[in-house]
């Protein structure tokens, strides 16, 4: 049986938004509680999730959760930084074979994504798997274990882009029908509550 970290990046301050997008309201719970819960009922895969900003009052929220929380002093050096933490923590607490790294503020993609994405990943032994989506490419990114080395060097706001760039040829895309979609603004956060109640 394959064993995944899944890190979930959660330590930013939400700057363009304004207020915490971690704790925005959604589906019954928020949008960070939202995405755990997902990422929880996956088998064979223990959740990581970075915390900085806001960390005590996100804590609070998500205790209930079978989550690992990990802290940050230097979110705001970037996304880089809080993957490195979270690898250097993977490394420490058990024997993975894969990390898959998404964002807090993805809620389109559920149970059904993540499933195909790690059995796309673990069915073809792909070194790295980056979604593919109509409009671009990104995260979520699975890195093999051999990566965790290059992974904890990571530093900047451009959290595994420098390590995508390096490694090119080991890259494998995943095909996903629904154009990429995040919460990153006010407008963002409507549009994502009109797509629920419609």
């Amino acid at each position: 049986m394959s064993h995944t970290a899944i890190v979930v990046l959660a330590a930013g301050n939400s700057t363009r938004l304004g207020s915490p997008k971690q704790l925005l309201p959604y589906q019954g719970t928020t949008l960070l509680g939202y995405t755990l819960q997902q990422l929880t009922s996956l088998p064979s895969c223990r959740v990581f999730v970075v915390l900085g900003a806001f960390s005590e009052k996100i804590k609070k929220e998500i205790t209930a959760l079978n989550v690992e929380i990990v802290l940050n002093p230097g979110w705001n050096s970037g996304m880089g930084s809080s993957l490195s933490k979270a690898v250097s923590e993977i490394q420490k607490r058990g024997d993975f074979d894969s990390v898959l790294v998404t964002l807090c503020d993805l809620p389109l993609l559920g149970t059904e994504f993540y499933t195909s994405l790690l059995k796309f990943h673990h069915s073809n032994r792909n070194r790295i798997t980056r979604t593919s989506y109509p409009n671009t490419k990104g995260v979520p990114v699975i890195f093999k274990s051999s990566y965790f080395p290059e992974l904890t060097q990571l530093q900047g706001d451009e959290g595994a882009k420098p390590l995508l760039k390096v490694h090119t040829n080991s890259i494998a895309d995943f095909l996903w029908k629904e154009p990429f979609f995040d919460v990153d603004t006010p407008e963002s956060y409507q549009e994502l509550l009109l797509k629920k109640s419609n």
